[in-house]
């Protein structure tokens, strides 16, 4: 029977069950539908409560297929994806320091290997910064230093072995803190000592089935997930092929602002003539937490909307602001602006935190 009066709107219980009510008063079947305890009062409060959980889980079912009002995790990463954006990562703490130390020198030219750690303490908290690749120190006397960037955080090892009889492999880092800017991949085939490293890649640009690159997306569980080409577009694995990302677990920004260090490892391997100093170039910063759900959401279809390419100036704030977020505001303007004019050029200013001005070496990474 139809019912013009149908109220479309109101889907809580109580209006719904009042639906039915007013329903039930325009036939003479039922009389005794506006009594509590009868049993067709009953079924209405079936019928009102299925239809009230039948509203809502359609409700939200709609909402995640979109990325504007996706409120799961696990959706708006899939539709980040969807628009080849990666969300950031953590960006550990970065600091710049001169170790100089009195040696024999006996066994030199010494190698400080990569993860090499220093220690330091900020609000009565203790990090760990290490160094991310091995320095090589020599000298013509007693007197041996070196300069280097440490980065907040330890180095981590995970090992996967290429099985294509699985329908479904993946090779996801377990550390939800990853700083996907240390990441690096390696494949050992053949059961060879000799691994090959791969790049990672952000385009389909210029690829073959020899290209030794992997791609780096977020998985559903938050983590960050490495895929390899199929052969045609990238080089695939070989089966039986291991497999090692090696990548560095990240803080974020609470170790920015580290002033002093202690070394945590003797780099003579016992002839040392006493305690390196380690002088503070720059003190640690650059630290970042991981990528909000909200940026995400803001991010990614303008990052898709840019086509990795910069023509107007929103493009150059949207490249910049992605690639470092530690960009707290951008001004961006062409050079037919100034005066006098000067054409094909673009003009950026950028205020970037704990910073007091742009170091160069800050500038030529922007």
């Amino acid at each position: 029977m139809a019912n013009s009066s149908l109220n479309l709107v109101g889907l809580d219980f109580d209006t719904l069950k009042n639906d039915f009510k007013n329903f039930l008063r325009s036939q003479d079947t039922f009389k005794d539908y506006d009594f509590e305890g009868s049993n067709i009062s009953v079924l209405m409060d079936l019928l009102a409560y299925n239809t009230y959980k039948n509203a809502f889980y359609l409700n939200m079912a709609v909402s995640e297929a979109f990325l504007d009002s996706s409120q799961l995790e696990a959706s708006i990463l899939s539709h980040s994806k969807e628009l080849n954006y990666v969300p950031r990562s953590s960006r550990s703490s970065r600091s710049k320091i001169k170790v100089e130390f009195q040696a024999s020198g006996d066994t030199q030219p010494y190698i400080i290997d990569k993860g090499s750690s220093f220690t330091t303490t900020l609000k009565n908290d203790s990090y760990i910064f290490t160094i991310p690749e091995s320095i090589t120190v020599s000298s013509a006397n007693t007197t041996f230093s070196y300069e280097t960037y440490i980065y907040e955080g330890i180095y981590l090892k995970e090992s996967f072995i290429v099985d294509y009889n699985q329908d479904i492999q993946r090779f996801i880092a377990s550390n939800k803190n990853i700083d996907t800017e240390s990441l690096t991949v390696t494949v050992y085939e053949d059961g060879s000592d000799l691994g090959e490293s791969y790049s990672l890649s952000s385009t389909l640009l210029d690829l073959n089935n020899t290209s030794k690159v992997f791609f780096l997306q977020a998985s559903d569980l938050g983590n960050y997930e490495v895929i390899f080409g199929d052969g045609i577009i990238g080089k695939k694995p070989k089966d039986r092929s291991i497999i090692i990302l090696d990548y560095r677990i990240s803080k974020g920004s609470i170790a920015n602002g580290s002033k002093e260090f202690s070394i945590n490892s003797d780099p003579t391997n016992g002839e040392l003539l006493e305690t390196p100093e380690i002088i503070v170039l720059e003190e640690s910063v650059g630290g970042l937490e991981k990528e909000s759900l909200n940026s995400v959401k803001y991010y990614a279809p303008r990052h898709f909307q840019i086509q990795e390419r910069a023509i107007t100036p929103s493009d150059y704030e949207i490249i910049l602001k992605t690639k470092f977020p530690e960009i707290n505001n951008i001004s961006v303007y062409g050079g037919e602006e100034v005066d006098p004019p000067r054409f094909g050029k673009v003009f950026i200013a950028i205020d970037v935190s704990d910073v007091e001005g742009i170091p160069e070496n800050r500038k030529n990474e922007f």
